[in-house]
This record gives structure tokens, C-alpha cells and sequence, in this order.
């Protein structure tokens, strides 16, 4: 039981130092990224545009 206890802490730690790995269950960075620079820049920018299409799936 302790064991699995550490384990489950060890693999919760990795998670949480790397949340923008791009897999699916991270954060969305590009679409961040995005974003920010659609704000800056204008919606119209090149860069302003998510690597994914707007179709698809984000996790929330």
C-alpha cells in the first residue's frame, strides 16, 4: 500500500513539473500561444493561428 502511495506521488510529480508536453491530457501551449499573439499582434497575424484547426478537440 505504501508503495503504490509513492508511486502514485512519483507519477502525480512528473505530471505537474511538466504540464505542456503537447500529449493529450497537458495544457493546450500552442493554443495559448496563440492567443497572447492574436491579442498583440491582431487575430489576422500568421502566428495568431492554433497549430490544430479550429475544429479540433480541446480538453477543458
Amino acid at each position: 500500500l505504501i508503495m503504490t502511495l509513492f508511486i502514485v506521488a512519483e507519477r502525480l510529480g512528473h505530471f505537474i513539473e511538466e504540464p505542456m508536453r503537447n500529449t493529450i491530457m497537458d495544457l493546450p501551449m500552442y493554443r495559448f500561444c496563440a492567443t497572447i499573439t492574436g491579442d498583440l499582434l491582431g487575430p489576422d497575424h500568421p502566428l495568431a493561428r492554433p497549430r490544430e484547426g479550429a475544429d479540433a478537440s480541446v480538453w477543458r
